[in-house]
């Protein structure tokens, strides 16, 4: 603790940030209290294999934890958290992620930040319900995320990513719609994922709607330069 406020120095590339702030009056002086954060000494990351250790500290940095910034516990936890959805959404449902803060000579720490990443969330089961014109085997194939077979082991589609299932299910609303369903909707997803965290089911409920068909198509207009018939042929 500090009974004044510490001037950062005419070369220092950012400005003192402080954990607490007080002030206080005796008689005609005003006492400031302040509390410096520490800086950060290091950042070091163990256990990461499915992100590379260059990218998750890229993306600490950018929350503002690196070599020589300020240290904010808050900050941590925030970047800890959206690490955390980083991975879920890979399909790591278990991972853990133990950040640990070491206090150093001179106001510093050192973080060291331990994943165990664990096994991965396989899909092994993919349903839908409402549909009666196609089969669930015909919008699978809409799909670049499937079930366990042969070649998932390389491909990986079998675990579960929240961005390939969004587009997965606007693959099949075109779908639908390219085959004359224009009101389709998808009307429920169903993701479970069993105890352990090793096996997750997809159950897609639907609204096929009515099929709309083209009916009698007539052009009118000028065509002279392109007759009118060979228009009429591309409808």
């Amino acid at each position: 603790m500090m009974r004044a406020v510490k001037k950062s120095s005419k070369n220092s590339t950012q400005p003192v940030s402080f954990d607490d702030v007080r002030v206080e009056t005796m008689d005609n002086q005003v006492l400031l209290t302040v509390i410096e954060r520490p800086t950060i000494s290091s950042l070091n990351i163990t256990g990461a294999k499915m992100l590379q250790n260059d990218a998750i500290k890229k993306n600490l940095e950018a929350f503002g934890l690196a070599q020589s910034q300020y240290f904010n516990q808050a900050t941590l936890n925030q970047a800890v958290a959206g690490l955390k959805e980083e991975y879920l959404s890979r399909g790591k449902q278990s991972v853990q992620i133990t950040p640990t803060v070491t206090k150093l000579a001179r106001n510093r720490v050192s973080i060291d930040i331990a994943i165990e990443e664990g096994k991965s969330t396989k899909i092994t089961d993919i349903s839908f319900e409402g549909n009666e014109v196609y089969s669930d085997r015909r919008l699978m194939k809409q799909m670049s995320l499937s079930e366990g077979g042969m070649w998932t082991w390389i491909t990986k589609s079998n675990q579960f990513n929240e961005q390939k299932f969004a587009q997965d299910m606007e693959k099949i609303t075109n779908f639908y719609q390219n085959n004359g369903y224009f009101n389709f909707r998808i009307l429920d997803t169903d993701i479970q994922t069993n105890e352990d965290k090793t096996k997750q089911t997809i159950k897609v409920t639907v609204s096929e709607g009515d099929r709309f068909r083209w009916g009698n198509v007539r052009i009118e207009g000028d065509t002279l330069e392109v007759p009118k018939e060979d228009l009429e042929k591309n409808c």
